[in-house]
């Protein structure tokens, strides 16, 4: 990977279980580390759904090989938290990880 093109900061999201004071279990996200990455802007649509309207962005980024990447984390850039859809695509031979995003935004 080229290191130009890693121009973005983002924080990698993996998904954590606690318990709180009743006991119940809570699901939240920690984060594993902010890394470098290449940004590329994907296409939007709006949708109807439960009666209002949404918003969905795709987005693409790539970032240098990580092996403890999984479908289930989450990005977070901008301000904005994205899903992780999708298994992370390695690149090469262990260069890098394509990640394919979604954000929701109501």
């Amino acid at each position: 990977m080229k290191s130009g093109k890693l121009d973005r900061r983002i924080t990698l999201l993996a998904p954590v279980v606690s318990e709180n004071t009743f006991g119940e279990e809570v699901s939240s996200f920690e984060a594993r580390g902010t890394v470098w990455a290449e940004w590329l802007e994907g296409q939007g649509r709006e949708f109807f759904s439960a009666a209002r309207v949404n918003a969905e962005i795709a987005v693409v980024c790539k970032i240098r090989w990580r092996d403890d990447v999984a479908a289930d984390w989450r990005v977070l850039y901008g301000g904005r938290a994205f899903e992780i859809v999708g298994p992370p695509a390695e690149l090469g031979r262990r260069e890098g990880l394509r990640l394919s995003l979604k954000s929701i935004v109501t």
